[in-house]
């Protein structure tokens, strides 16, 4: 997989589109992230800095990161995502799934 990012001040947005899917809890319906490819803003990993010295920011887990990103909403924030709704659980799940699924290092 290849992530086509371009920085925005102090966050980026995507170039491109991708796809996860989930074929155990979705069938063959996708999660396609962004949906709006000129308006999606990332921070790219939230880390908290007292946690940036073990997990980095950038790494084999950006993809799921970006995944989250997009399916995780704020109160009155648009949908960023095509595909099915989830809820915050069911994204964090998602989440790590797709990290396990990109051979993203357990710890």
């Amino acid at each position: 997989m290849v992530l086509q990012l371009e920085p925005d001040g102090a966050e980026f947005r995507l170039l491109r589109r991708f796809a996860y899917t989930d074929p155990e809890r979705y069938g063959d319906e996708a999660f396609v992230v962004p949906r709006d490819l000129v308006g999606f803003r990332t921070d790219l990993a939230s880390i908290p800095w007292v946690f940036a010295w073990l997990v980095p920011g950038l790494g084999t887990h950006l993809p799921a990161v970006l995944l989250h990103d997009a399916l995780v909403l704020g109160a009155e924030e648009e949908k960023s995502h095509i595909g099915p709704d989830v809820d915050r659980e069911e994204a964090d799940r998602i989440l790590r799934d797709a990290m396990g699924d990109l051979g993203t290092p357990l710890i």
